[in-house]
């Protein structure tokens, strides 16, 4: 009889151990579930910050705009015959 007990308590403290380990395991998923999602959202948002910055950056390089500032600060274009252009080959 102390043999049956002595080998149920060993058993039951295995079993015991392998629960624990298994949900031990289910929470470090959910845990790196809730990471993955927590990390797809920033990824979201930075994505949209990145449209919304090129956007940006291509309006402030519009030709139309900066042609808009120049005029407002008093630059003018200057007579076609006063510009010389250069091309790389001729340096």
């Amino acid at each position: 009889m102390r043999f049956f007990a002595r080998r149920a308590g060993i058993i039951l403290s295995l079993c015991f151990v392998f629960a624990l380990l298994h949900v031990w395991t289910r929470v470090l998923v959910v845990q790196n579930g809730y990471q993955i999602r927590q990390m797809m959202d920033e990824q979201e948002k930075l994505k949209g910050e990145a449209h919304t910055l090129r956007l940006e950056l291509a309006t402030l390089r519009s030709p139309f705009r900066l042609e808009k500032m120049a005029q407002q600060m008093g630059l003018k274009k200057p007579p076609e015959k006063t510009v010389t252009m250069i091309s790389a080959r001729d340096s």
